[in-house]
C-alpha cells in the first residue's frame, strides 16, 4: 500500500523543512510513498525549487503567507491550526484517493515506519492516531489531551466526517475566548473527535514514543522510536534551540553542514 506524507510548511521554520525532506529519503522506505505533499504558507521560490529537486514532492499552494516569529504567535497559529483543514481538502479531493499521512514539519526520521501502519493492528483502521505518552515531558506537565495532532494517517475517506468534526471543534475552541497560547487546541480537539467517532469508524493508535518522540534522552533502553518530534519544550524554546537538542544535531550537521 502506497501513502501520501502530508506537512505544512513555511521558510520561518525552513531548518525543520530540510531535517524533514532529507530524513525521509535518507531513512523511509519511499516504494511506499506516492506523493510527499509540502503544503506552502510562505515559501520562497529557492526554497521550493529545493524541495522540488526531491523526487514524489508535490507544493500545495495557499493564501497564508503571514510571516511567523515565534511560537503561538498570530502566524503560527493560523498556519498550525489550519492544517486539518488542508488534509480535509485534499482527501476530498484527491483522485485516486491514497492513505495520507499529516506529520508536523518539525520531525527527523529514524527508521521505516510502514511496517507499523501496513501491520494486523492497522489493517483495516480508517484513522490511525499518535496516543500521548507522558515520557519525556516537562516536571509537573498537566496533559490536555489522550492524543497528539504532530501525527495522524487517514486511510479511508470513510475517516472525512472524523476530519470535519475535528476541525469544527478546534474552530470551537478557537472562538471561546481564551486567549492565545495559554491553552493547547489543536491536540484536545483531536481527542474528542476521537472519543466522538471511536464507535463509528475504526480508529487505532501507535504510541507517541514510537511515531512521535519527544525525549531528548532515551533513559529506560527503549529503542523502538521511528519518528523523532523537535517539540517546544520549556529547555528549547526557539527554533534553533529545538534543532541542536543532542539527539538532533548530527542531523543537523549532516543534512545542513552546521
Amino acid at each position: 500500500m502506497k501513502y501520501n506524507v502530508m506537512t505544512v510548511l513555511s521558510d520561518n521554520y525552513l531548518v525543520f523543512g530540510k531535517l524533514f525532506i532529507n530524513s525521509i529519503f535518507e531513512n523511509i522506505d519511499n516504494n511506499n510513498i506516492n506523493k510527499i505533499l509540502i503544503v506552502d504558507t510562505g515559501l520562497t521560490e529557492k526554497t521550493k525549487q529545493y524541495m522540488l529537486d526531491f523526487p514524489k514532492v508535490e507544493i500545495i499552494p495557499t493564501l497564508d503567507m503571514q510571516a511567523s516569529t515565534k511560537i503561538h504567535d498570530k502566524a503560527w497559529e493560523s498556519k498550525t491550526y489550519s492544517k486539518s483543514t488542508y488534509l480535509l481538502d485534499y482527501i476530498k479531493g484527491a483522485e485516486p484517493f491514497y492513505p495520507t499521512i499529516l506529520f508536523d514539519s518539525d520531525v527527523i526520521f529514524y527508521r521505516d515506519f510502514f511496517d507499523i501502519l501496513n501491520s494486523k493492528a492497522h489493517k483495516d483502521s480508517d484513522v490511525i492516531a499518535c496516543e500521548r505518552n507522558q515520557i519525556g515531558r516537562a516536571p509537573g506537565h498537566v496533559a490536555t489531551s489522550t492524543h497528539i495532532g504532530c501525527f495522524i494517517c487517514i486511510k479511508s475517506r470513510k475517516a472525512i466526517p472524523f476530519v470535519e468534526y475535528w476541525i469544527s471543534t478546534l474552530t470551537e475552541s478557537l472562538n471561546n475566548g481564551v486567549p492565545s497560547g495559554i491553552l493547547a487546541k489543536e491536540s484536545p480537539a483531536l481527542s474528542k473527535a476521537i472519543k466522538e467517532f471511536d464507535s463509528n469508524i475504526k480508529i487505532t493508535n501507535i504510541d507517541e514514543r514510537v511515531i512521535a518522540n519527544i525525549e531528548t534522552k532515551i533513559e529506560d533502553g527503549f529503542d523502538d522510536y521511528r519518528v523523532y518530534h523537535l517539540k517546544s519544550d520549556y529547555m528549547y524554546l526557539t527554533v534553533k534551540a529545538r534543532v541542536r537538542q543532542p539527539r538532533a544535531l548530527p542531523y543537523l550537521e549532516k543534512y545542513l553542514g552546521k
